[in-house]
Formats: structure tokens, sequence, C-alpha cells
């Protein structure tokens, strides 16, 4: 079964890095099929590349660097040190795992081919790699990003896979989309989950801002601070879509969710001061229609 364009260049990143970025040209696209399914080393697919039109059209840039390394290696050493210093700035910015041989090849490209501040910092982010099962992300733009992302799912009440988280943060940190994007998409996933509150998200009321008031509820009846209640969890999501008369899945009545935290145990709600004061309570009452107590 032939893979599909993202696959290889998922691939691709993993075997050569910033050159992925050059997958969507057509005669490059040939390459590194061949590439990929030949088990390339990164220095057979550069010689390839130097044969094909469209590096023959790009490599002026590359004439010149190695002009400049022939006629004055000492300035081509400076600019090659001020360069790496940059990578390595940008590179720590997006909070990428160090990697002192992928600084100094993309140092040493840039300066050979000529690329433009976007064309750097898109070959940055194509080291980024969003792993679910490693550690948390420790900083960087990467990191914020993640945590972005997760507010707006939240606000939304989306629920978010780590594959959906994968592909969103790493396509933002490549610059190949946004955050508005994925807020546009979150928005059209809502009102997907909750039809009946399409009118409202249409108006960019979020469906956390509408369930404020179940979050209080729950707040209060569980002792819980409301911020560790999340709409997108599928536990506190029950409150949002029961069959309704029309047939659509809607919000419960806010009495309903009331009764359905005491009733349902999985809320815990049997364990708080609450329900056990006013068991003991229950308790005291039966016992006076009993006539257990004077």
């Amino acid at each position: 079964m032939a893979k599909s364009d993202a696959e290889l260049i998922a691939e691709i990143r993993k075997l050569y890095g910033w050159v992925a970025e050059f997958f969507e040209i057509p005669e490059l696209k040939a390459v590194f099929k061949t590439a990929i399914a030949g088990k390339w080393g990164p220095e057979r697919l550069e010689g390839a590349i130097t044969k094909t039109k469209w590096w023959k059209a790009h490599s002026e840039a590359r004439r010149q660097w190695m002009a400049l390394e022939k006629r004055d290696p000492a300035e081509a050493r400076r600019r090659m040190g001020d360069r790496t210093l940059e990578v390595t700035a940008m590179w720590e910015q997006v909070g990428i795992a160090s990697n002192p041989q992928r600084i100094r090849e993309i140092a040493a490209n840039s300066l050979r081919f000529g690329w433009s501040e976007i064309q750097l910092r898109r070959a940055i982010g194509a080291e980024f790699h969003y792993n679910p099962e490693a550690a948390a992300l420790t900083g960087g733009t990467a990191a914020l990003t993640l945590d972005g992302l997760r507010t707006q799912a939240e606000q939304w009440g989306v629920p978010l896979s780590e594959q959906t988280t994968k592909v969103w943060l790493e396509s933002i940190v490549r610059g190949k989309s946004s955050e508005e994007n994925f807020g546009i998409y979150l928005k059209e996933q809502a009102a997907s989950l909750y039809p009946t509150l399409a009118d409202a998200i249409d108006r960019g009321i979020s469906p956390s801002q509408y369930f404020e008031p179940y979050r209080q509820i729950a707040s209060g009846l569980l002792g819980v601070n409301p911020s560790e209640i999340n709409f997108s969890d599928p536990k506190w999501a029950a409150a949002l879509s029961v069959p309704s008369e029309t047939g659509e899945r809607a919000p419960m009545t806010l009495d309903a969710w009331q009764n359905e935290i005491r009733s349902n145990r999985k809320y815990g709600w049997q364990h708080t001061d609450q329900a056990v004061e006013q068991a003991h309570e229950m308790s005291l009452a039966i016992n006076k229609m009993m006539g257990q107590v004077a």
C-alpha cells in the first residue's frame, strides 16, 4: 500500500530533517520517494538534489558562498559562527531538544542556499516532533502553543485526542498553520457536538461560557475547584448532551444536572461532607418517625 504524502513527509523529517520543507516541489518529491525506497544516506540524497533542474536554478547563492569560503575563509567562518548562534537561539526559542549536529547543518545550509528568515524558521520548525508519550514539553513556543491548544479545546468543549494534538501542534510550530485556524476548527467541531448551541457558537459564545452555571453547581456540590471541571472530559460532558424532545442531543436542565451529580456515583458526591450530613439527618428523621427518638 502506497504511503500518503503526510507519511512520506514524516519519514523524510525523521531521516533527513529540514529538507522535508522542499517536498512540495514536484521534481524533488520524486527524488525523496526514491531516497526513502532505497534507504539513501543524507550525502547521497544531497548529491541527487544537486543534479536536479530545481537545484541548477537555485544554486547562485551556493556558488557565492563557495567563492567566499575560498576567497576569505576567515570571514566564512565568522558568518558560520554567527549563524550557528542565531540558529541555536531560534532552536531553543521553539523548545526543541538540543541537537548540535542538526543546528550546524541548518546554519551551514542556510548560508549555502541563501535562505530567507522564513525559510530558516521553517527549517528549524521541521525538526520539531511532538511525542505525547515522552516527558511534557518544558519551555519555548512549542510548550506555550500546546497549552494554548488545550485551553482552547477546553473552552469549546471539544475532546482533543493526542493524535489530533500532535498534528495541530507540529503544523503550527512548523509555520504551516496557526492557532487562529485551530480555533476555527474547534468552533466547527463544537457546533457539531452541541447542535442546540449552534446559534450561540456562531455569535462567538463558547460552550465553556454557556456551561458556567453547570460548573458552579458541580463545584458547590462536590467541593472542588471550578477550574478542575473540564467539559471536554467525557465525565463532565455528560451534562451537555442528552436526548431532547426534538430528537437532538441537548444540555440537561440545571435541576437534572444537580440530581445527576447526587445520584451518579462516578462524581463521588456520596463521599462529601454534605452527603454524609444529609444521610445523618435523614437517619434521624426516620428514627424519629419510628418512635426511636423522643
